[in-house]
């Protein structure tokens, strides 16, 4: 017999919507019933069960019932004669029952071994597998290694299958393999690995098949069955092709004809100049559409189609959806789609930030026709150029047109009611605005392009992006949430938000439509930015994107809002971003990008000094700059990219410059994330900035800068020159700043101005001596620039008392554990043997039972401790003399038992006890 253990991922993928009746579930129960296998379950595993049955419950209904509705959708649009179907989900409870009779009455039931939470501690310490690529594999790891401690003795054979291979399998090429970190230990297992359910599957169905249902047999899709009807137009012919074909469907996709112009009826779309939709390599496909194709145009005697309409049918449609929805069995990479810019036009060099360009573009902009001169005003208001752009378009508004310009006309109008807001707001002189498009519209009617003017000014390509993005967002944020607790998902709603977004955006500028920098447009790119974060923490196997490429960097750039990309980085906790840049896509690469938006700054300066109210763009640019900086401290880029773009941006911080204040502070993030990546002379250069730039003395450039410094000082060359520099911005109120900044930063130039040490040691005392900077008095001790005294405890235990929380401690029992000043003061207590029973501790004591505990943790009564407290405590001494205090680890290991989701609680006790082998 064999012992199978199928993870939480697996079991999930298992279920099958399409699969009434589940020929794989069959499968294993008969090998159960056979005793051929026995499953592996835990108490674990059995929880992950029982949340997994109750969301297919719910999910798969949704699902199927919202596909009956797009096969009504598509019923009522082509009047097709499709019976009323009316779902029976009584299959899913049979699959339900089955699998909890194989989990619980005929499974090896094994219980989460102490030595199995050992095991993970450690590797998780120690970021091995399942570890190494995410932080959250907890549960898979308790899961995995008792059941490999239970075998490590015994001859069976267990089988591990898993869609997981992210934690389990073996590093590129090898993921059929299972991670060497895993069973290193346990060679004599008799372990089979399998890193997808179907793949595991198969080998079972090699071994036994004696034991596949009969009707699980794959069947030839019967292509033949399609006949051609003359009498139907082509498009009525695909779907009946769709119909015969895709037998295995139980509905027919709305994706298939969504935005290809001949499939339209009059009214139902206006506007959209270009589609942009995901593209498949499946040729299959390609061939078997051109075929229909060749056939109806045969058999037509007139050829309604001509080869340029045919072309753009299959070019169409093999770029949908379609197929990775019909033949999910099939492994189709999908890529996300480009769109095609001209390499010598204004829209190019504004798209790649080449503002100096696009400036000097404008003059040669021709206004022959209306098409022209509505192209001209949306690129100067691009180019922050808002009273010319009003003017050009109150100009266009005042020619007369037939009707076929009524369309260019009204869309200048929409145009002035939006600059008219920001005319207003930049420029304070109300005779401009216009306000009232609706009224302009109602004097011009009956035309062509009514409806689209319509749509216009009801606002309608907003509202319905945004609502399907705000949908495709929560669609997401389940599947993160889903992956985040052990779960397995695969769609391509990334994909789907993307052509969303795309749209949108593209219907604005083929149109020349003056719409962004207002608070409807901010949440629907808000929403896309959420959509594309949130794919790259669910990660490639889940959302089909494993990074992002030179065109969505382009589109972060322009269209994220600085603070929502930081919090939505920090919400999803990703850590870093993949780059992938296609050499042979049209859009500009990394290089350019950040070329065009830092290297230009001084001539930029220059053009717009001489502009009039420039406070709008100058914003705008840089909205640009911070999302630059931002992504390049998360661009997975190597350490030559790194500092070829870092050398750019520090030559234009040195320079005549446009950035803005809070712009500048988001240099951190490139030295916080990247500092050890950068160059000699990339450091070197940013030292000496410090030293010459006011702007950069923003509070955490100056800390994450000068913990850079004292990292590697040999890299650093200070003159006395320097030296003096120094002195003038730290040692008393910055000359360039006019105002004192932190003096903890004096202990890092300590550290690495080793010619000047005297000076700066002689200046530390005479802070400490003349005020009560017990910061700086603190960091002095713990560097050993001064002795310890009692001067020092004093000042912390003051400090304490006064930023301690006592109501919070009354109320809720667990202390103030971010009372930094504690912190520091039991940290010194304990490295110089302070006796806590002095009496000047007693107004720390009177504080509460966290204070109580900490300053004598030996003789706490531990019936009132709480583990929460030991989250905020990384300091080594600290924790060496709380780790040999048995009651500490006895209830943070019954804590853990008792709470085995709760990360905080492993990772308080790998930092207690990372050392040990035994824990629990």
């Amino acid at each position: 017999m064999e012992y199978v253990l199928l993870d939480t991922c697996s079991l999930t993928n298992l279920f099958n919507e399409k699969k009434m009746k589940n020929s794989d579930i069959e499968f294993l129960f008969d090998l159960v019933k056979n005793e051929k296998i026995k499953l592996v379950n835990n108490s674990i595993l059995q929880k992950e069960w029982n949340n997994c049955k109750k969301s297919q419950k719910e999910k798969i209904p949704q699902s199927i019932n919202g596909k009956l509705k797009g096969t009504r959708d598509i019923q009522k649009l082509y009047n097709l004669n499709i019976p009323e179907i009316v779902p029976d989900f009584s299959w899913l409870d049979d699959q339900i029952n089955m699998l909890d009779q194989l989990l619980n009455e005929d499974a090896l039931y094994l219980e989460i071994s102490e030595k199995a939470k050992s095991i993970s501690a450690d590797h998780l310490y120690h970021r091995k597998a399942p570890f190494h690529n995410k932080k959250d594999s907890l549960k898979d790891s308790f899961i995995v290694f008792s059941t490999l401690e239970y075998f490590k003795d015994k001859q069976e054979k267990i089988v591990f299958i898993s869609d997981n291979h992210n934690d389990f399998s073996d590093e590129p090429p090898n993921v059929y393999e299972i991670h060497p970190d895993i069973v290193n230990d346990y060679k004599n297992v008799s372990l089979e690995y399998h890193h997808k359910t179907g793949l595991g599957l198969k080998k079972l169905k090699e071994k036994y098949s004696e034991f596949i249902p009969e009707n699980s047999i794959p069947v030839k899709l019967d292509e033949d069955s399609f006949k051609l009807n003359k009498n139907l137009t082509f498009e009525k012919n695909l779907l009946n092709f769709f119909e015969s074909t895709f037998k295995n469907l139980n509905y027919i996709p709305q994706h298939i004809l969504i935005n290809n112009e001949v499939f339209l009826n009059e009214g139902d779309d206006f506007g959209y100049y270009e589609n942009f939709t995901i593209s498949t390599k499946n040729e299959r496909l390609t061939k078997t559409i051109a075929e229909l194709v060749k056939s109806y145009n045969e058999d037509k005697k007139n050829n309604d189609l001509t080869k340029g309409e045919v072309k753009g049918i299959i070019d169409s449609l093999t770029k949908n959806s379609i197929y990775y929805i019909s033949q999910r069995g099939f492994d189709n990479p999908i890529e996300l789609p480009q769109s095609s810019t001209t390499g010598d036009s204004i829209s190019n060099s504004i798209n790649t930030f080449d503002f100096k360009g696009a400036f000097s573009k404008l003059e040669n902009l021709k206004e022959n026709n209306l098409d022209e001169i509505l192209f001209k005003a949306y690129n100067l208001f691009q180019l922050g150029k808002l009273k010319e752009s009003f003017q050009i378009t109150n100009l266009l508004i005042k020619k007369s047109g037939e009707p076929k310009n009524t369309l260019y006309i009204n869309i200048a109008k929409y145009n002035r009611s939006k600059l008219s807001k920001l005319f207003f707001f930049n420029f304070q002189e109300e005779e401009n605005v216009d306000f009232d498009f609706i009224n302009d519209y109602s004097k011009c009617s009956n035309f062509v392009e009514d409806e689209t003017v319509k749509w216009l000014i009801s606002d309608s390509f907003l509202y319905s992006s945004q609502h399907q993005l705000n949908h495709l967002k929560s669609k997401l944020i389940s599947s993160y949430e889903l992956v985040k607790n052990g779960g397995r998902t695969n769609n391509s709603t990334i994909q789907l938000a993307y052509n969303q977004f795309i749209r949108y955006d593209q219907f604005i500028f083929r149109n020349s439509i003056i719409f962004d920098q207002f608070s409807e447009d901010t949440q629907i790119k808000n929403d896309f930015i959420e959509c594309l974060i949130c794919s790259l923490a669910i990660g490639v196997e889940n959302s089909g994107i494993s990074g992002i490429n030179n065109y969505i960097l382009q589109v972060l750039i322009k269209n994220a809002e600085t603070d929502s990309i930081l919090k939505l980085l920090k919400r999803y906790n990703v850590k870093r971003i993949a780059f992938v840049e296609n050499k042979e896509s049209p859009h500009a690469k990394l290089e350019e990008l950040y070329c065009n938006l830092f290297e230009q700054q001084a001539e930029l300066n220059e053009i717009l000094i001489n502009e009039d109210k420039t406070y709008f763009f100058r914003s705008k640019l840089n909205k640009f700059y911070s999302n630059a900086l931002i992504l390049l401290a998360y661009l997975e880029l190597d350490k030559k990219d790194l500092n070829k773009q870092f050398k750019v941006i520090l030559e234009c911080m040195g320079g005549e410059n446009i950035l803005q204040k809070q712009t500048i502070k988001h240099l951190a993030h490139i030295i916080g994330k990247k500092g050890g990546d950068l160059n000699k002379i990339n450091t070197q250069k940013l030292f000496e900035l410090i030293l010459s730039r006011g702007e950069l003395h923003d509070r955490e450039i100056l800390w994450q800068s000068f913990k850079l410094f004292s990292k590697n000082p040999k890299d650093l060359s200070i003159t006395k020159k320097d030296f003096n520099q120094i002195k003038s911005i730290l040692f008393g109120k910055c000359e360039l700043c006019n105002r004192t900044h932190e003096s903890v930063v004096i202990i890092d130039l300590w550290q690495i101005a080793e010619k000047f040490k005297p000076e700066i040691e002689k200046h530390i005392q005479n802070r400490i001596t003349s005020g009560s900077d017990s910061e700086l008095h603190y960091q002095a001790v713990v560097a050993g620039i001064v002795p310890f005294d009692m001067q020092i405890i004093d000042k912390l235990i003051s400090r304490s008392v006064s930023n301690s929380d006592p109501l919070g401690d009354k109320l809720f029992g667990i202390g103030n554990n971010r009372n930094f000043y504690f912190l520091q003061l039991i940290h010194l207590v304990i490295k110089y043997g302070v006796d806590t029973r002095l009496e000047e501790f007693d107004k720390i004591r009177e504080l509460g039972d966290y204070y109580k505990w900490l300053l004598d943790p030996e003789h706490f009564y531990y019936d009132l401790f709480y583990t929460d407290w030991l989250f905020n405590i990384y300091n080594i001494e600290t924790l060496n003399k709380l780790k040999e205090i048995p009651e500490i680890k006895e209830n943070l290991s019954n804590d853990i038992s008792e709470n085995q989701e709760d990360k905080s609680l492993l990772k308080a006790f790998v930092r207690l006890y990372k050392d040990r082998k035994d824990t629990f």
